[in-house]
């Protein structure tokens, strides 16, 4: 059952975001359209029960009508549009996704609702705040009566959004809790294994269309890669939901939106904005990542920008400022908790002793699945084989990051930036920012590797 459950999560993120992009987004690339459904789908959700829940609605209240509404508002636009599908196509993902879901989820077909992974302490905190917006609504004037008895503890958290602290990963839960009516424990791996399946389908969605063996072949890698799973097994619940929008947010940003004509583009703003906002609420840490792969890809194609020059400036300025606008009550809160945890990452939570995974020649290994990250395990190759072939790896994909960075792939920018990331975070021996770091690049680095191997064998289809 727990299993249907986080599969029945996905499908209706899915039918919300494909009617969102049938209305929104540009039809020549129908499986890159599908890969980035879901993603759009759950940021739709975040944001209308961000909506409701700032104009002072608890979201167990509206958790239903506005599910039905979406739903409802989803039938009809597709209806309306008949937006196509990939058809034949479109099945090889399918399998795809069923087996990304096997290799992370396959504990909820055993244990059902009692699998609790890792313990992570960090899910105490989603979970009570997740409880407190079911009842609440997203900012409460505090009752010191029940503060000083301690008689709800989850009350407390209404710091989380007064400190900037993201709370999409919280508004969603608290969605989900509301119309399934299970508790949060029970529904904590559900929803994490739905948002780490549509985290790989929005990064496969970044290799275009003209490399369709490679975009196969990659959705394929991340489906069973090791440690991009680790974020599900560890419990990283805002993470898994970061790297959704982070994937969603380089496949519409970078890329030549600048191209398209005056109402596509105007549609396409919104959508874009619409996205910039659902990722301030719920990942603000990745943002930089966005911004910097953004100017980078820009820049390698700056010829071709100069002629669309005028329209690439402003629909750009319109999508940053339209999105600080959909959260301007907590613009300025998200941004101050980005630079705290930017200051605390490169400051007291460096954590080499809890962290030293990557800081050692295993970590290599690590990153390449080769060995696990743990200090227990023995590598099958053998420490120094594993070591060696890490190195090797690594070594062509920095080669190939450059290259496919050169020939405007968005995915290899994002690895050229991590590699620099990388290189900072090991001298200045910060444990904790390397082990992120590694989750966060996995996608990235699988599609990057993916495409470099299948151009260097001239395979583009």
């Amino acid at each position: 059952m727990a299993f249907l459950v986080s599969v029945g999560m996905f499908g209706f993120f899915w039918v919300i975001g494909f009617a969102i992009l049938g209305a929104l987004y540009r039809r020549d690339d129908l499986i890159r359209t599908t890969l980035i459904s879901p993603a759009v789908g759950i940021l739709a959700l975040i944001y209308s029960n961000y909506l409701l829940s700032r104009l002072g609605f608890p979201i167990g209240t509206i958790a239903w009508p506005l599910g039905i509404v979406l739903l409802a508002l989803a039938l009809g636009a597709l209806y309306w549009q008949r937006p196509p599908l990939p058809g034949w196509r479109g099945l090889p993902y399918l399998f795809i996704l069923a087996l990304a879901f096997g290799a992370s989820g396959w504990p909820l077909l055993i244990a059902g609702f009692a699998w609790l992974a890792h313990l992570n302490p960090d899910a105490a905190n989603y979970i009570l705040d997740t409880d407190r917006l079911v009842r609440q609504p997203y900012i409460e004037v505090a009752d010191i009566g029940v503060w000083l008895d301690q008689s709800d503890w989850p009350s407390r958290y209404v710091a989380f959004p007064l400190r900037g602290v993201r709370t999409g990963t919280d508004l969603l839960f608290a969605w989900v809790v509301s119309v399934s009516g299970l508790d949060e424990l029970s529904l904590y791996m559900p929803i994490i294994v739905s948002l780490h399946v549509a985290a790989l389908g929005a990064a496969t969605a970044l290799v275009g269309t003209a490399h369709r063996f490679a975009r196969l072949l990659s959705a394929a890698l991340l489906a069973v890669t090791a440690l991009s799973s680790v974020g599900v097994t560890l419990q990283l619940l805002g993470q898994e939901l970061g790297l959704t929008c982070l994937g969603l947010a380089c496949v519409l940003l970078l890329s030549p939106f600048y191209r398209l004509s005056r109402p596509s583009l105007t549609r396409f703003v919104g959508l874009a904005a619409f996205v910039v906002a659902g990722f301030i609420l719920s990942y603000p840490e990745m943002l930089p990542f966005l911004g910097v792969g953004f100017l980078t890809y820009h820049a390698i194609g700056a010829r071709e920008v100069s002629r669309y020059w005028r329209r690439g400036l402003i629909a750009g300025a319109v999508i940053g400022i339209a999105g600080l606008l959909l959260v301007a009550p907590d613009a300025l809160a998200s941004l101050y908790f980005l630079l705290r945890q930017a200051d605390q990452t490169t400051g007291r939570m460096r954590l080499a002793e809890l962290f030293p995974f990557f800081l050692v020649p295993s970590g290599i290994a690590a990153l390449w699945g080769l060995r696990s990250y743990g200090p227990a395990d023995v590598p099958l190759l053998g420490e120094n084989l594993a070591i060696g072939l890490g190195l090797v790896l690594s070594s062509a994909a920095a080669i190939g990051a450059v290259w496919q960075t050169y020939r405007h792939e968005a995915c290899a920018a994002m690895v050229l930036i991590m590699i620099v990331l990388a290189t900072f975070f090991g001298a200045t021996a910060s444990g904790f920012g390397l082990f992120k770091l590694a989750m966060f690049a996995q996608p990235f680095l699988m599609a990057t590797a993916v495409l470099s191997l299948c151009r260097l064998l001239q395979v583009t289809r």
